[in-house]
């Protein structure tokens, strides 16, 4: 009777002190297995975005991935395209913000596979920049929408518009300085301004043919400083064309392969290199190729 009292005692006093342990004593495994608990409380959704952002002066768009909190009250939509307009996060550097701060989002609506996007008058003011930096930037402002948009939600086009005194209108073709005129069609996807793989490459490519060892600096990984990585590439072989296969990505989404069909020439004259493959590795979100492997290629 003693022994069955002692146990019940001990087994009471242990669930006590189980109660009333702390949540650092909770095992590792148990702890990550839990939920997430947000601060809305289930009045808020998460959206897994992929943005869009300038990388450098590329002139080209690369992904950022993000979690959105949309609350109840809001749309996905408006939520994304706000993130868009607020820049990229700190974690990425060497991206570009799309629009000037002053500019706003009036509104987003729907109509069947079609997103009509509102932003405020201040989207029409010149940027402190020449004009051809002007036009380079509206446009790859303008584009990353679309590719955000249509890589997040089940839109084919972007329908972009201006709140005016007046009421809603198209925006102008004239804004991209283009040559054309008169109010804009729905924007579709254009993945030639997309960091891909093969754009990548191409980018590449093109650096050196132009010599352009500063776009080259900016799509490679495992690169000297900026001095040792002049002197280590710029002894290289004249590019005078070039194609690019599509190329494959791993599974994982962390490494790419494409290949290349290159003709080369020096002082003795040139040469075709067939079916050289070029391995790509995710730096920091964006395609880029080791120096070495690109220093053996360019001197090949």
């Amino acid at each position: 009777m003693k022994r069955a009292l002692l146990i019940a005692c001990l087994a009471c006093a242990l669930t006590l002190a189980c109660a009333c342990a702390p949540a650092d004593f909770l095992r590792s495994d148990v702890q990550e297995a839990l939920p997430p608990v947000s601060a809305a409380q289930g009045n808020a959704d998460v959206l897994t975005a992929t943005l869009y952002f300038p990388y450098l002066d590329s002139g080209m768009l690369t992904a950022e991935s993000r979690m959105l909190v949309v609350s109840r009250d809001e749309s996905a939509e408006a939520v994304l395209i706000q993130a868009l307009l607020d820049g990229p996060g700190a974690a990425s550097p060497d991206l570009e913000r799309l629009f000037e701060q002053d500019v706003k989002l009036m509104g987003v609506r729907s109509q069947e596979d079609l997103l009509y996007v509102t932003f405020s008058s201040e989207l029409l003011e010149q940027p402190q920049s020449g004009a051809a930096q002007a036009q380079q930037s509206r446009t790859l402002a303008l584009e990353a929408v679309v590719a955000s948009v249509t890589e997040c939600f089940d839109y084919t086009a972007v329908q972009f518009m201006i709140s005016g005194s007046q009421g809603d209108t198209r925006l102008d073709y004239g804004y991209l300085s283009t040559g054309l005129s008169g109010p804009s069609d729905p924007f579709t996807r254009n993945e030639s301004l997309l960091l891909t793989p093969h754009n990548t490459a191409g980018a590449l490519m093109a650096a050196w043919q132009t010599r352009d060892f500063d776009a080259l600096y900016a799509f490679t990984y495992n690169r000297p400083l900026y001095e040792a990585f002049l002197s280590g590439l710029n002894p290289c072989l004249s590019l005078t064309s070039y194609n690019v296969s599509p190329g494959s990505v791993s599974p994982d989404g962390r490494q790419a392969v494409v290949t290349l069909t290159l003709t080369v020439s020096d002082e003795s004259g040139s040469r075709l290199l067939d079916a050289y493959p070029l391995r790509l590795k995710r730096d920091s979100g964006v395609w880029k190729a080791d120096y070495e492997a690109l220093q053996a290629l360019m001197s090949r």
